[in-house]
């Protein structure tokens, strides 16, 4: 029972990848917020998943900040806080080459994969900064790594810029606990 008492707050966590890290975290005895689309998967996940009143279903388009923030605001109100947050949904649409691509596809997108792991991010860091604990788990892809696929360059774009996003964050509030150091200048070079 490693995350005991511990609160995580996932978005896309219904089905796939972030279903698998909520039963994870809840065999470990931690308790879960879910985010997505469908009340209807949101029901049978947690019908599911079977563990009570540890889990809780939060309807919601990460495309919108308000609804990755209503998601962190909810397990917080919910179970008192939030130790974990795990931004996962994330995807594309509109598929071209880059001459092609709509607008609309490339913000859709841009929404979807980074600016909700930066709202949710932000949003958990609030509470997660007053604890002195917590964890920040982006979800990538080889894409992250790779641009080796053609007609997807705002998938592959967004997907690389979460990568940077995660060791900007980890740079900044990796040294949990030590608030003193962890914003301080960088100290002067001699100059010769």
């Amino acid at each position: 029972m490693k995350l005991e008492g511990k609160v995580a707050a996932i978005t896309g966590g219904t089905r796939g990848i972030g279903r698998a890290i909520a039963e994870g975290i809840l065999a470990e005895g931690g308790k879960v917020a879910l985010n997505g689309r469908s009340e209807e998967k949101g029901a049978q996940a947690l019908e599911e998943m079977a563990v009570g009143d540890r889990a809780i279903f939060v309807q919601g388009n990460v495309q919108q900040r308000t609804d990755v923030d209503r998601l962190v605001d909810t397990a917080v109100g919910t179970f008192g806080t939030i130790d974990i947050m795990v931004n996962n949904a994330g995807g594309s649409s509109g598929f071209a080459p880059v001459a092609q691509l709509e607008d609309a596809a490339w913000e859709e997108c841009l929404n979807w994969c980074l600016n909700a792991a930066f709202w949710g991010t932000r949003r958990a860091l609030q509470t997660m900064e007053q604890n002195g604990w917590g964890r920040i788990i982006n979800t990538s892809s080889v894409e992250g790594l790779h641009a080796n696929k053609a007609a997807v360059s705002h998938y592959i774009t967004n997907k690389h810029a979460i990568n940077g996003f995660t060791r900007a964050v980890a740079f900044e509030y990796g040294p949990v606990g030590s608030h003193a150091t962890r914003f301080a200048p960088e100290p002067s070079r001699p100059t010769s």
